[in-house]
């Protein structure tokens, strides 16, 4: 313990506090013990609240029972993996806050019935006491659903609605840990154990980022353990990790989790029938004791999730003119599956076909591994390129049934000049992302159709090379009003998923990859609607809503010499923005 107190005290002295701070992550949990002196320059109590008042606002160390599974959310998500903060020196800023919303009762459990008014009246309430913050609200709470897999819940739409914010117009950015899982078959991969392990309820939702778990500890130096090995390889999945690959209703789900993060790796036995955990293997955080023992460690989902949450934060301090859909978008856009990852997709393809290999890669760990550094700053050699937009999906004119309204055609500013100076041959990437929220559809009755959950639907195509615009514009007219069509096979050239694969959910990321010939005349893009249930229940006249929407662009051209970045900003000052033409 005197340890543990050195230590607290070396990492508060090089702590820088903005006092002022207007962003918090707002962990719905077991509590917060603001009094632990790692955690008390970030929350106090008047940070904390608890839905049921006569609960403790977090769990006393002395009495039982005790649970500080909030404390050790909280502690990753102010400094990540503590053992990083203590093996350097460096100043320590942290631009946000730390609020605390008690969801789990002290003993007995919740109504099942009641977690989705629990989880948003408890943050309605903390929204009260600083009714200007921005926030990212994350949720590693989560129960078996009793629902088809992938189909919303009453708890997860309950979040869906109140990320979409139509009552008050606050949109939420929620991230939900997909939940654990515990191999019990130690012959079986743990890649073909964790694609059995489906995601849980609430981490369906569509509005938020589910997390899920990979792992890049693999070093263990316990003796006590002599002659155990990690149970997971090193950038691959974690063993306690959730897919959604067994999802019965994958057919209309989004894919989940859309994110992988750390969340600590397992020790398999010589004989390989026991794993255990370990704490070389864990992630060191902040216990729930002011006193004595101030340090705990934490793994698996929750610790993934709190760490995504920080990079969200960090974010929302840095960029504060971004929305939650656009801080959503950036963790996606500038994540990436690791080169293990890879390797899976490649086993998975040779075993199947290219298109059930990344839908399952998809389904296993989204999107990849996130890197703050990348979506921070973007570097000269991997420019991106935002738009925050509003667009009206529907239209009626008259009594007739409403249709598609309107799309938006992006001019985009490629460096024409410096793209010819690349050789041939070389090969640049183009990425984009599109991230929306929806509303859920009130009614729960089975969601059958392909739009029966969400409010509306949005997509984007990029035109092709030696494509005229109005031969583009007819196209995606034609498309668009066709419900059943998801895009052709031809149309995917050189696209990572293709039009077919990018349609789940409400958050659309995909690469192409070709040449920088090609890329300069890929200079349109169109974001339009297709269906939802403001398009057929016209009782309600939602179909009247404008709807917000993120596009994030960018080009990443391998030649390190190639300045793109000065040639996109002297076309964009002269031109002034991306150019949308209604």
């Amino acid at each position: 313990p005197t340890e543990q107190h050195q230590w607290a005290e070396n990492v508060a002295a090089r702590i820088t506090r903005n006092n002022e701070a207007d962003v918090s992550v707002c962990i719905l949990d077991t509590g917060v013990n603001y009094n632990n002196p790692l955690l008390s320059r970030f929350t106090n109590s008047s940070l904390a609240a608890a839905w049921d008042i006569s609960w403790p606002l977090f769990d006393d160390y002395n009495q039982r029972p005790y649970n500080d599974h909030g404390s050790r959310q909280a502690g990753l998500c102010v400094y990540g993996d503590f053992l990083s903060v203590l093996l350097n020196d460096q100043d320590i800023s942290i631009p946000y806050n730390i609020e605390s919303g008690r969801i789990l009762p002290p003993r007995a459990t919740n109504d099942p019935n009641l977690y989705g008014a629990i989880t948003t009246g408890t943050s309605s309430r903390l929204e009260l006491e600083n009714p200007n913050w921005r926030r990212v609200y994350s949720l590693a709470v989560t129960a078996e659903p009793n629902t088809l897999g992938g189909q919303p819940s009453s708890w997860s739409a309950e979040i869906d609605k109140f990320s979409f914010g139509l009552e008050d117009d606050i949109r939420r950015l929620f991230i939900i840990s997909a939940g654990n899982s515990q191999p019990t078959n130690l012959e079986l991969d743990y890649w073909d154990s964790v694609t059995l392990a489906e995601i849980e309820d609430p981490a369906q939702s569509w509005n938020a980022l589910t997390v899920g778990a990979y792992t890049d500890k693999t070093t263990h130096t316990d003796r006590e353990y002599d002659g155990w090995s990690p149970f997971a390889m090193s950038e691959d999945i974690a063993p306690s990790s959730r897919s959604s690959v067994s999802w019965g209703w994958k057919k209309h789900a989004p894919y989940k989790p859309d994110l992988v993060e750390e969340g600590g790796n397992k020790l398999l036995s010589p004989s390989r029938d026991e794993i255990t955990n370990t704490i070389e293997l864990s992630l060191l955080t902040t216990s729930g004791r002011a006193t004595n023992q101030l340090f705990e460690v934490n793994s698996d989902t929750s610790a993934a999730c709190a760490l995504v949450s920080k990079h969200a934060a960090m974010l929302m301090a840095q960029y504060p003119e971004y929305w939650p859909e656009t801080i959503r978008g950036l963790l996606v856009h500038t994540a990436r599956w690791t080169s293990r990852m890879h390797e899976r997709y490649r086993t998975e393809r040779a075993q199947g076909t290219p298109k059930s290999a990344k839908e399952s890669l998809l389904r296993m760990v989204g999107y990849g591994v996130p890197n703050l550094n990348r979506a921070m700053h973007s570097a000269e050699n991997a420019l991106t390129l935002i738009s925050q937009s509003e667009i009206t999906p529907f239209k009626r004119d008259g009594s007739t049934d409403p249709t598609l309204n309107e799309m938006h055609l992006f001019s985009l500013p490629w460096p024409v000049e410096a793209l010819r100076l690349l050789p041939p041959e070389t090969n640049v990437i183009l990425r984009i992302t599109l991230s929306y929220f929806i509303e859920p559809n009130p009614s729960q009755k089975g969601f059958r159709r392909q739009y029966s959950y969400q409010s509306h639907g949005l997509r984007f195509a990029v035109i092709r090379p030696n494509q005229t615009l109005e031969n583009f514009r007819a196209s995606i007219n034609r498309n668009a009003n066709n419900e059943e069509y998801n895009g052709p096979e031809g149309d995917a050239s050189g696209w990572f998923l293709g039009p077919q694969l990018r349609v789940r959910g409400s958050l659309h990321s995909d690469a192409w990859k070709g040449s920088a010939a090609d890329l300069t005349e890929m200079n349109t893009i169109a974001v339009y609607p297709v269906g939802g249930w403001w398009k057929y229940r016209t009782a309600q006249d939602r179909y009247i809503n404008n709807v917000k929407y993120s596009l994030l662009v960018s080009i990443d051209v391998p030649d390190e010499n190639i300045d793109i970045y000065s040639e996109i900003q002297n076309i964009i000052q002269i031109d002034n923005q991306i150019d949308i033409e209604h």
